[in-house]
């Protein structure tokens, strides 16, 4: 996941091997998001939307914040980054974040002036709907929501669509060097190379599936009563452009440079099999999005 998603601006990771430095920074990151758990934290998907896509390129915004406000998130890597960015390589992990230390401070911090459970819910009920409005990086979402196109796993950025867009740039420069970053290796049968090329595929069907999330979609607030929210809001019909345009662009078309490559035929004997399966699969998830869109228009008639 490292060399692939981070491979076109980090040098140090363009090796058959980890570094131990570079093993040593991964390993942190896994055991913070996993001690998280244990303190009670639930995965939050929605955290990764909370940054512009430009800020994930920006080295002193991303050695503040980050790449994402919450470590529980699946943000992964940040594959938005492009080599004239000169980000820092620490900057391209995640790291504890503004949301985990507000969910800490909800789950663990004493109230003493409260005198009852009653009290106490209130309380914190008001201090969560404060704390939301002054800081949108607060922001929770459920890994379970099959609609909200900002509550996905692996995505980055309020704009996936975008980020996603520069994480196929990259993928591109990937499959252009994947053999030659392989080649001090033992890997005569191309073992390794095989294993890489499918983690590409992987990646790109990640891209994939987080444009299809934004066609027909609709964003979910988990809002209360008086906050005077609706509890669905269809994603805008631009977005919804944009997202078909990015289909069109990497999903609907063939791909020379993924599929029809020197590396892919090195590795790949049943490649057509591999096209068939993935069409089969997102085809009707494409499909299914149409119930959505009918409901949407009744609601909003020319405007869904």
């Amino acid at each position: 996941w490292r060399m692939i998603q981070t491979g076109a601006v980090d040098p140090s990771v363009r090796c058959p091997v980890m570094t131990d430095e570079n093993m040593g920074e991964a390993m942190r990151y896994v055991a913070a998001h996993e001690i998280g758990h244990t303190l009670g934290l639930m995965h939050n998907f929605g955290a990764s939307a909370a940054y512009p896509v430009e800020k994930l390129r920006d080295p002193e915004f991303t050695q503040k914040y980050g790449t994402t406000p919450c470590i529980m998130d699946y943000a992964r890597f940040n594959y938005a980054a492009q080599p004239e960015d000169n980000l820092d390589l620490d900057c391209l992990i995640p790291h504890i974040g503004e949301y985990d230390n507000f969910a800490i401070d909800w789950g663990y911090r004493y109230f003493g002036d409260t005198k009852s459970v009653e009290e106490e819910t209130k309380y914190l009920r008001e201090w969560v709907t404060a704390q939301r409005k002054a800081n949108p990086r607060v922001f929770f979402g459920t890994e379970t929501d099959k609609w909200d196109p900002r509550f996905q796993s692996e995505d980055l950025s309020s704009d996936a669509l975008a980020a996603n867009e520069l994480g196929m740039k990259n993928l591109k420069v990937i499959m252009e060097n994947l053999e030659a970053w392989t080649v001090e290796a033992d890997d005569e049968n191309y073992t390794l190379l095989k294993e890489l090329y499918n983690a590409v595929l992987s990646q790109y069907m990640r891209y994939v599936m987080h444009a299809m999330k934004y066609v027909g979609g609709r964003y979910t607030n988990a809002a209360l009563r008086s906050e005077g929210m609706p509890k669905f809001v269809p994603v805008e019909k631009e977005k919804q452009h944009q997202a078909m345009m990015f289909l069109n662009k990497y999903f609907f078309k063939e791909l020379p440079w993924l599929y029809n490559c020197r590396t892919s035929q090195l590795v790949s004997s049943n490649l057509d099999v591999y096209i068939s399966k993935v069409t089969s699969k997102l085809m009707p998830m494409v499909m299914t999005e149409m119930t959505n869109m009918l409901k949407d228009e009744e609601y909003n008639g020319k405007k869904a």
